[in-house]
């Protein structure tokens, strides 16, 4: 859990019971004022939802390590004095209603907004390297999907994987954190469980359609839209799901993701215009499981 200006609060457990596993208290810098819990030392991101090294009390940002003992970067910005003659200071000097995601710049307050414009804007300073470029999305992609999205790009950007098969664990969490996305679809499905329960329905049918990750799940910030498809039975005048498998590709081509508002908000969508020469591969993403 994450508080307004991006910094982990607390963790819970996915088991349903959402028990704390841990909780953290900042100061305005940074330096951790309190930790409980039984994983919270054991999860290395925190403040800024970035790395944080227990070892040499540092926040790694993708670009420069902070020091929040001497609430100050250990490097100069590279981007230069664009924000300011001082180039070790932290966010303005003003953390609470300012944030930085990269080590680059500082983002105004109000919510979480490093933007799409200011996201290019730093890349092409950085002369859009493959390397710069990876890492911010990384950066982005953890702060937003967490460990799993930036997973999913560190695949992509491998440009050796054809294909990631979801366990059967993971493909049953996509579908309970997914919708069919079409509306004339879910209707086709809820016409077959209802011919069911008037014992008018074939006793078994499958429906592909496509479905859409819900916008709080990590996995909007992986899959998106995917193909995915539900084998169902109707038994004695009783609907049933039998089955479900879904078929994806992992890719950032701008013309299969032109809402910018989406998981291809930030790296993605520039990303996909340098893939090609990166060297980086798109990969299918499967999985199935039967329903309990």
């Amino acid at each position: 859990m994450n508080n307004i200006t991006g910094n982990v609060i607390a963790l819970y457990s996915t088991d349903g019971n959402n028990t704390v596993l841990g909780q953290y208290e900042y100061s305005p810098y940074g330096d951790i004022m309190k930790i409980s819990g039984t994983l919270a030392e054991q999860n290395p991101l925190r403040y800024s939802s970035r790395y944080h090294d227990d070892t040499l009390s540092l926040h790694y940002y993708g670009h420069r390590h902070y020091s929040p003992r001497h609430m100050r970067w250990l490097s100069k910005d590279p981007m230069g004095e664009q924000y300011g003659l001082n180039l070790y200071q932290f966010v303005l000097n003003n953390p609470v209603n300012y944030w930085d995601r990269l080590g680059l710049s500082a983002e105004g307050s109000g919510g979480i907004a490093f933007t799409w414009p200011s996201f290019t804007k730093i890349l092409s300073k950085l002369n859009n390297t493959c390397t710069l470029a990876e890492g911010a999305a990384i950066a982005i992609l953890t702060a937003n999907g967490g460990i799993k999205a930036a997973y999913a790009f560190t695949l992509y950007t491998s440009g050796i994987v054809s294909e990631w098969e979801l366990s059967k664990e993971e493909a049953e969490d996509l579908y309970s954190n997914s919708d069919i996305w079409n509306v004339s679809d879910r209707d086709s499905l809820a016409d077959y469980s209802y011919n069911c329960s008037q014992n008018k329905a074939t006793a078994s049918n499958s429906f592909t359609h496509i479905y859409e990750a819900k916008k709080k799940s990590p996995w909007k910030w992986i899959t998106y839209h995917y193909t995915g498809t539900l084998n169902v039975s109707c038994k004695k005048c009783v609907f049933s799901k039998d089955s479900f498998k879904l078929d994806d590709f992992y890719d950032f081509t701008p013309a299969n993701h032109d809402d910018k508002k989406t998981v291809i908000t930030y790296g993605g969508y520039f990303i996909g215009t340098i893939g090609i020469s990166c060297g980086w591969q798109p990969y299918k993403i499967t999985g199935k499981f039967d329903f309990k």
